[in-house]
């Protein structure tokens, strides 16, 4: 007599099972894959979209392993104090500017001018300013302001420097109509006339020097640094070619470290990929690829605006007449006008070296240029300080191939829900699958950092895995407690 479980019926009635349970097991990929990444914004917000001027989250707990896998990859690379921030902050607190200097654009152009003016002095490498200053009515010529701001920028005072620092101002845009970016092969990013900052007339005892332009947005996923943009040209220019634009933080990398001929200069502020670049950074402007960045636990240092117009007396000679609204040079300040400057000088400190460095000034002001961040939210000036330094130390890497990252990611899936068609897994102890659900995602997760150490890194995979695992712990506690309730109710059938 043959056995019933061993009948040709059961045989085939245990592979249709078995098939309906790997088709069942693949349906659940597929909605945890979807399904988390919708609540993370990546189907909204993809890793290759550059029209997305909506900010990624980092709620998430995949995000919590960022940090620590770049700390990982780059153990041995230290921030080198390379770059600092020169923060706008308006207040009363020591430290802060007038509110004048942030809040009013003909002030804030005067209070610039007068920054960049104290800090050539010091003979940073680089200033880079993290605002942009369009070509609108918001402050007349007839006020004054845009001439010092121009000359500021486009000559520097000789005296007793050997080298004059350069400097990058920052680009605005705008988001193209539908129309619009339809006509430009879907390139979404539309300039906007940018305020003409070179001076008609070099003061005596300054020199010329070229204003650098750059992008200053970033993108949708901060932890990526914006290297290059492509903009279409706005309604009013005459020409209807898209072009690249550098990003603020590769502008100001690119003239701290390149050493550059005229001609060289003329091609990187058009955006042309320099061959003086290293090769990694070359591949990835060939590609229009924004790589991740490393970010190290401690901020880059800061210097106040008040420790550097408070350092020397020209410096408070500049802050008493901007806070009297005396702004010509050769005007004579009244015998009877205070000393407002005081006030801002209060609790200075030593200013440290700048000689070399990358100076970034902008805003820190709550509410404006804020950017969600894991963590915590950063300002856009920080960020843009972090780009500057993760360039200049090589604390950078490349997006994994979408085959790579999704293949880890589909493959940790399979590996989680696999046991449930085995078929030995229903008789199997409990802890047969915390073993199994152990090895899975220590291994797969293995193959990713093995995938970091080779320079790629996989966001899809570690975006997904905490919510791949979670779903997998829910999924095994249901499948668990609906098998005993069945047994339960076997065994009190068959009584």
């Amino acid at each position: 007599m043959t056995d019933s479980g061993s009948s040709p019926h059961a045989k085939k009635r245990g592979k249709r099972h078995r098939a309906v349970s790997w088709i069942a097991m693949l349906a659940v990929i597929a909605v945890i894959l979807v399904g988390r990444l919708f609540l993370e914004g990546i189907l909204s917000n993809p890793l290759e979209d550059p029209c997305s001027f909506k900010s990624r989250g980092y709620e998430d707990v995949g995000s919590v392993f960022y940090a620590p896998l770049m700390r990982l990859k780059f153990r041995s690379s230290y921030p080198q104090n390379k770059v600092l921030v020169l923060p706008l902050t308006a207040g009363q607190e020591p430290g802060d500017v007038p509110a004048s200097a942030v809040e009013n654009p003909c002030e804030g152009r005067r209070f610039m001018a007068g920054l960049v003016d104290r800090l050539t002095a010091y003979g940073p490498s680089v200033i880079a300013i993290d605002r942009y200053y369009n070509d609108d009515d918001r402050c007349a010529e007839s006020d004054g302001a845009n001439d010092a701001l121009r000359v500021a920028l486009s000559s520097a005072q000789t005296s007793g420097q050997n080298s004059v620092p350069a400097v990058v101002v920052g680009l605005d845009s705008g988001k193209a109509t539908r129309e619009r970016a339809s006509s430009s092969d879907g390139n979404c990013l539309i300039e906007k006339r940018a305020l003409r900052l070179e001076t008609d007339r070099i003061p005596p005892g300054r020199v010329a020097r070229t204003v650098h332009m750059a992008l200053v947005r970033m993108n949708s996923d901060v932890l990526r640094i914006p290297l290059r943009w492509w903009l279409t040209p706005s309604v009013e220019e005459p020409r209807n070619e898209d072009r690249p634009v550098n990003g603020f933080a590769l502008a100001a990398y690119t003239q701290a470290a390149i050493p550059m001929s005229a001609d060289e200069r003329a091609k990187a502020d058009q955006g042309i990929p320099l061959s003086r670049y290293p090769a990694g950074l070359r591949s990835l402007l060939s590609q229009d690829a924004h790589p991740y960045a490393s970010f190290p636990k401690d901020p880059p240092p800061q210097v106040s605006p008040a420790d550097l117009l408070c350092a020397d007396k020209d410096g408070l000679d500049f802050l008493r007449r901007y806070l009297l609204g005396i702004h010509t040079p050769q005007a004579t300040i009244p015998a009877d006008a205070g000393h407002p400057e005081q006030e801002y000088c209060k609790g200075t400190k030593p200013l440290p070296s700048l000689k070399g460095k990358v100076v970034v000034i902008g805003v820190r002001q709550e509410d404006v240029d804020t950017h969600d961040f894991p963590g915590g939210e950063r300002y856009g000036v920080d960020l843009q300080a972090e780009y500057i330094d993760a360039l200049l130390d090589n604390r950078y890497m490349k997006t994994a191939p979408a085959w790579l990252d999704w293949g880890l990611t589909l493959l940790l899936c399979v590996l989680l829900l696999g046991l449930e068609v085995m078929p030995e897994y229903a008789t199997a102890k409990w802890w047969v699958a915390l073993v199994w659900d152990v090895g899975a995602t220590g291994g797969v997760m293995l193959l990713s950092i093995i995938s970091l150490e080779a320079g790629y890194f996989t966001p899809v995979f570690w975006l997904a895995c905490s919510g791949v695992v979670l779903t997998d712990v829910v999924t095994r506690l249901f499948e668990r407690i609906t098998h005993h309730v069945r047994e339960h109710r076997r065994v009190q059938h068959g009584a």
